[in-house]
C-alpha cells in the first residue's frame, strides 16, 4: 500500500495457490489498548504487535479483500515453501512492534529471508519493497512453478 503509513508504505505477505488455499498476514503496528493514545506501548519502545492474519481460497478473493495494495510483487515456489515463508512472517508480525527495527516490512522480509531470497535492509517499507523488486527480479531464480509467494508492493 503506498499511502500506507503516511506515505512510508504498508506491506503484507499472501502465500498459498488457489488450489490450496491462501494465508495473509499483516504486521499491522502497535496493538490497541486503553492507553492515552490507544496504542500499547511507546513511538520511542515500541510495542505488542497488532496482526491481522486471514485464510483466502483464492488469490482474486485476498485481492478484493485489500484493495489498499495497489502493487504486488510475485515469486513462483512450491505450495510447502510459500508456507514456510507465511509461518516465519507470521512469527515476525506476532513478536513485538517498532516503527524503526520491526515493521510491516521487517515481516515480509523475515518471510522472503527463510526461503533464501534478498529481503532487502531499508527501514522504510516502500523503499524495502523496490530493494526486493531489484535484486530478485535481476539476481534471483524462483524455485519452481507451483505456488505463489506474493508481496504487496508498498
Amino acid at each position: 500500500d503506498t499511502e500506507g503509513a503516511s506515505g512510508h508504505g504498508h506491506a503484507a505477505m499472501l502465500a498459498g495457490n488457489d488450489d490450496r488455499g491462501w494465508r495473509f498476514v499483516s504486521k499491522e503496528g502497535r496493538a490497541a489498548d486503553n492507553s492515552s493514545d490507544g496504542q500499547d506501548g511507546t513511538m520511542l519502545t515500541g510495542g505488542k504487535s497488532a496482526v491481522l492474519d486471514r485464510p483466502y481460497a483464492t488469490k482474486a478473493e485476498a485481492l478484493s479483500n485489500h484493495p489498499l495494495y495497489d502493487r504486488v510483487l510475485t515469486f513462483k515456489t512450491t505450495y510447502s515453501t510459500a508456507m514456510r515463508v507465511f509461518s516465519a512472517t507470521y512469527r515476525s508480525a506476532i513478536s513485538s512492534y517498532h516503527v524503526l527495527v520491526a515493521n510491516c516490512g521487517h515481516a515480509v522480509a523475515d518471510g522472503l529471508s527463510a526461503i533464501g531470497y534478498y529481503s532487502g535492509s531499508a527501514m522504510e517499507p516502500k523503499v524495502r519493497y523496490e530493494q526486493i523488486l531489484r535484486y530478485n527480479n535481476n539476481n534471483h531464480t524462483p524455485l519452481n512453478l507451483n505456488g505463489r509467494i506474493l508481496f504487496p508492493r508498498n
